[in-house]
């Protein structure tokens, strides 16, 4: 047996050797003492453990109160910072991000302005933007993404605006693209430079959150977002409903896009785009689905389909499989893709604009798999008529098979849509967007933020007068030698026309004459040549009738010869010859008889 461990507390050797001490381990009265033994050794234990339990879970407490003290203390030292402190941080922080945004406008300007690639335009967009390196000017940034940034530019030239965005080259272009190559940079780090034409109405992602947002205040106190409401404000009042036409519109507008895309569309039985393969889209939602002002009064603005860095080309009716789409709008046959996948997405995107921003539900399986489970889309807002409500599930059948296409869907909607939103038009109570730093946007600017930004102006506009400074002193004498020469070219041209005397125009007119002639003997030769064909043919015409003239009466000659024949009438031997020779023949045969 072990020997005694005087150090543990638990350890009750010495007991059990007092208890087995010249005893009988077998009998009965030692075993009832070691099994009392035990069962005091383990209420010990018990004690000992629900006691360090009970101190652990004390120190714990100890801890928490720690540190919900300390995140108190933070909490308050927090409040308690001086209101003009965090507004000077704040506006420190600001003014960071506009230098860091101005820098890298300047420096994208200068590298537009320094590069020495073409800008190509285009070719399916009608008329040409007619922009060049030296006429485009950056107004504003208007946003950016994990492609790169967008800036609002303008034409110096023709005050038009666009959309320039700056990002990796498998991004498609829009209106122009050229490569921008910034100094000091490898050529495998830089990207292309893309230039769009500018929706100055924002996305549909911006109507949505416009409506969404209460209506009862912007102030937003410390707390809950949502704290400032009046109280005991109905919920219908708290936010503004989007226009059933205007739904109607974007419902339209974008199925004829897609119908397009898709190669359905009336234009694609043009020579110019009815070779081409149907494009599928793959992220349609809210931000990817622009809106450009129309310019007529009354009027919703144009939507357009935009940002295809996932789209992909599919022959027209077939489908593939695709590893990607869009997060929010997957379809049920995904990843197998059709031109309905498009149509299934922009269905999203309208049950959000039709349910006050609530997203769809995912479906929990593919299709084929369980063609049950389709997700709970739930009621359309009250001021919606049943008929777009009942409409808006066509884009949402969760067979594919049935879905309908993009083409079939505008064909059965435009009439409904185009005449609901001549009856039912309501403005759209949302402002267009305006890019930051542009009049309008909204954004308070300081005395320091208005110096810079003239700051940056002047420098832009010095530099603009250095270039063009620069770019005419490029003339050298070799290029005005170049000038001089085409000039003497020109004289010299011109004086040789001029040279051409009467003779030579007499010349011209006899042989133009003698062409007159030539073309008009031609004529008369091919009117004969025709006019002869036609005769022969006529008399070729002729002898097939004869012949066949010919060949019935000989026909018929021949079945009243075997008529008479059966009859009896004359003998089996009579010859088939004319009467003519018949009689001969009959007159030779009488004078052998008689002979």
């Amino acid at each position: 047996m072990q020997a005694p461990d005087h150090a543990n507390k638990f350890d009750y050797t010495d007991k059990v050797l007092e208890i087995i001490e010249g005893q009988n381990v077998a009998d009965e009265s030692v075993e009832k003492r070691l099994r009392e033994l035990f069962i005091e050794v383990n209420k010990d234990v018990q004690i000992e453990t629900e006691n360090k339990v009970e101190n652990h879970q004390r120190l714990m407490d100890e801890a928490a109160m720690q540190e919900e003290e300390a995140d108190a203390r933070a909490e308050a030292e927090a409040k308690a910072e001086n209101a003009e402190k965090r507004e000077r941080r704040m506006e420190r922080d600001q003014r960071k991000l506009d230098h860091e945004m101005i820098l890298a406008a300047v420096q994208i300007l200068r590298t537009i302005h320094q590069t020495t690639m073409p800008l190509r335009h285009n070719k399916w967009r009608k008329p040409n933007a007619g922009l060049t390196n030296q006429n485009i000017r950056i107004l504003g940034k208007i946003g950016e993404g994990s492609f790169g940034a967008v800036y609002l530019i303008e034409n110096s030239e023709t005050k038009d605006q666009y959309a320039m965005k700056t990002h990796h080259p498998s991004i498609c272009n829009l209106e122009a693209f050229f490569d921008l190559r910034i100094p000091g940079q490898d050529e495998s780090d830089n990207g292309h430079c893309h230039i769009f034409e500018y929706c100055d109405w924002g996305t549909l992602e911006h109507i949505v959150e416009q409506y969404n947002t209460p209506r009862w205040g912007t102030g937003e106190p410390e707390g809950s977002i949502w704290g400032h409401k009046p109280k005991n404000m109905p919920t219908i009042y708290k936010y503004a409903a989007i226009p059933e036409a205007f739904i109607w519109h974007v419902y339209m507008q974008t199925m004829e896009g897609l119908s397009f895309l898709h190669g359905d569309h009336e234009l694609n039985k043009k020579q110019e785009f009815h070779q081409r393969n149907q494009v599928i889209c793959l992220d349609i939602k809210l931000d990817n689905i622009f809106l450009q002002d129309s310019g007529k009064p009354n009027t919703y603005p144009t939507v357009k389909i935009g940002d295809f860095g996932e789209a992909t080309y599919v022959p027209h009716g077939d489908s593939r499989w695709h590893d990607t789409g869009n997060a929010l709008c997957k379809a049920p046959e995904e990843p197998y893709l059709s031109a309905k996948y498009d149509v299934w997405c922009v269905g999203a995107v309208l049950h959000v604009m039709s349910h006050s921003g609530r997203r769809p539900r995912r479906p929990g399986g593919y299709i084929k798999e369980n063609i049950k489970d389709e997700p709970k889309w739930g009621i359309c807002d009250p001021h919606l008529s049943k008929v777009l409500a009942k409409e808006l599930e066509k884009p949402r059948e969760m067979d594919v098979n049935k879905r309908l296409t993009a083409a079939q869907i505008l064909k059965h909607i435009r009439p409904i849509a185009e005449e609901t939103i001549r009856l039912t038009y309501r403005q759209v109570e949302v402002k267009p967007l305006k890019p930051t730093g542009t009049p309008g946007s909204g954004e308070k600017k300081t005395k320091e933020k208005l110096a810079k930004e003239k700051l940056a102006k002047e420098q832009l506009a010095k530099e603009q007068l250095a270039r063009e400074q620069q770019a005419r002193e490029k003339k050298t004498k070799e290029q005005l030698a170049k000038e001089q020469l085409a000039k003497e070219q020109l004289a010299r041209e011109q004086q040789v026309r001029e040279k051409k005397t009467k003779e030579q125009l007499a010349k011209e007119q006899l042989a133009k004459e003698q062409q007159v002639k030539e073309q008009l003997a031609k004529k008369q030769q091919a009117k004969e040549q025709l006019a002869k064909k036609q005769q022969a043919k006529e008399q070729q015409a002729k002898e097939q009738l004869r012949i066949q003239r010919e060949e019935e009466l000989k026909r018929q000659r021949e079945e009243e010869l075997k008529r008479q024949q059966e009859e009896g009438q004359i003998d089996e031997s009579t010859s088939l010859a004319p009467p003519q020779k018949r009689r001969l023949i009959r007159y030779r045969k009488l004078r052998a008889y008689r002979e």
